[in-house]
């Protein structure tokens, strides 16, 4: 009799109990919602290839995710142990593909009641072969050495790397540079490592993205023609004298650029050896350059020239 009663008072005006009770579910749902707190975080996103087909032109570099939950535990949460990627791996086949954008969880993200939503929720992807092709390796030289310096050679090791990507963009790759190597203010050879440069970001180098580069300085090579030069008589007795002027000449020299702006009218002369001389008359005598240590003399004129000796006191 009791149970009847009971029964009858549960089923009596059943539809409106359970109004009341899925009025209340959903009041208490909105409240729950209206105490959670929400977060913004930007994360990388990372692209899992399969190394078959790879993507023809590159992908957002970050996604936007939001974290919903109670204030101590979304902000508890580091974003480095968020990660956004796409997995390329499932695709057999060239085309073009909406691919959903996943979150991997881990560290204080992995058992926080919290959720995440990220955006935008896929991306499209066009897919080509992947392919690898090897290129030659090309130094981006800036600035210039010291005065009086220049860059003789350079050695690059390796000269040539492998690249991988997709079909069209492998193809149109011709070589790959390396960061800017500034050889400002040397005065001496160098070796230096410096990374590679890939403009195209669907392009990876295979191996390791650096090279050795190794400078060869050298001073600067100059020639230049020194005149009037002085012709200079040496060693003429002092019982005689010449008769008439000894004319000027000139020097063809080489040496290195600061050097040869270091010479000084007189640093560079003709001599003749008059120490044979033993008496007045015209003498038929070769000249002999006389220049600073670290020139090289490619020639000089005149070869020979006449001295007229008379006999008296030394003096032109």
């Amino acid at each position: 009799m009791k149970s009847s009663r009971l029964v009858e008072r549960v089923t009596n005006n059943w539809p409106a109990k359970i109004l009341s009770v899925a009025a209340a579910v959903l009041l208490f749902f909105f409240y729950r919602i209206s105490t959670l707190e929400q977060r913004y975080v930007t994360v990388p996103l990372d692209v899992v290839a399969n190394g078959y087909f790879a993507p023809t032109a590159p992908l957002p570099a970050t996604v936007r995710v939001t974290l919903r939950g109670k204030a101590d535990t979304i902000f508890g949460i580091r974003e480095s142990d968020i990660e956004a990627y796409v997995d390329l791996t499932t695709y057999r086949g060239a085309g073009i593909y909406r691919v959903p954008v996943q979150i991997r969880k881990k560290g204080s993200a992995l058992n926080a009641d919290v959720e995440f939503r990220v955006d935008p929720i896929d991306v499209g992807v066009t897919l080509e072969r992947a392919v690898q092709k090897s290129v030659q390796v090309l130094a981006d030289i800036k600035g210039f050495p010291a005065r009086g310096y220049q860059l003789g050679q350079y050695l690059l090791t390796p000269d040539r790397v492998t690249v991988e990507g997709p079909q069209s963009r492998v193809d149109a790759v011709a070589d790959v540079s390396t960061d800017p190597v500034d050889l400002a203010g040397r005065t001496a050879d160098f070796t230096s490592r410096v990374d590679l440069n890939v403009s195209d970001p669907t392009i990876r180098i295979i191996g390791n993205d650096s090279v050795e580069f190794h400078g060869v300085i050298q001073p600067i090579i100059i020639i230049k023609t020194i005149e009037p030069v002085d012709i200079i008589p040496m060693d003429l007795a002092p019982d005689l004298r010449l008769r008439a002027d000894v004319t000027t000449g000139s020097i063809r020299i080489q040496g290195d650029q600061l050097a040869v702006e270091k010479i000084k009218p007189g640093d560079i002369t003709l001599t003749v050896d008059c120490a044979q001389i033993r008496g007045p008359g015209a003498h038929i005598l070769p000249t002999r350059p006389s220049v600073p240590s670290g020139i090289t003399v490619l020639g000089y004129s005149p070869q020979s020239v006449t001295i007229n000796i008379t006999r008296g006191g030394f003096g032109l």
